[in-house]
């Protein structure tokens, strides 16, 4: 499936991008590999990652980056053979992000 990143997760993942790279000089390509290959894995096999909510016959489902402890938040749109990046957060929050189901043709 097509992989698709929404401004909204764009924007966080900029932000963890810039933290990591900031403090995290001995590994700073880490972030932007674990994400890659996360993608690559929510392309391929995008039902394996764990249901995280849903509502209303739609599924967000949640992938965790283990080594950089973000979580990918993440729609399936079957209908148009796409997967949407909803938001990107650490997993040390407390609270889930805020997250807007999309739309569905």
């Amino acid at each position: 499936m097509r992989v698709v990143v929404t401004p909204h997760a764009e924007s966080q993942l900029a932000t963890r991008r810039a933290w990591w790279r900031e403090n995290r000089p001995a590994t700073k390509d880490l972030f932007d590999q674990e994400l890659a290959d996360a993608i690559d894995r929510i392309a391929n096999a995008p039902f394996t990652s764990t249901v995280f909510v849903e509502r209303g016959g739609h599924a967000i489902r949640r992938r965790l980056l283990a080594k950089t402890r973000c979580h990918l938040y993440f729609e399936i749109l079957e209908q148009r053979g796409e997967v949407q990046i909803l938001a990107a957060t650490g997993s040390r929050q407390r609270r889930a992000p805020p997250i807007r189901f999309q739309d569905a043709p």
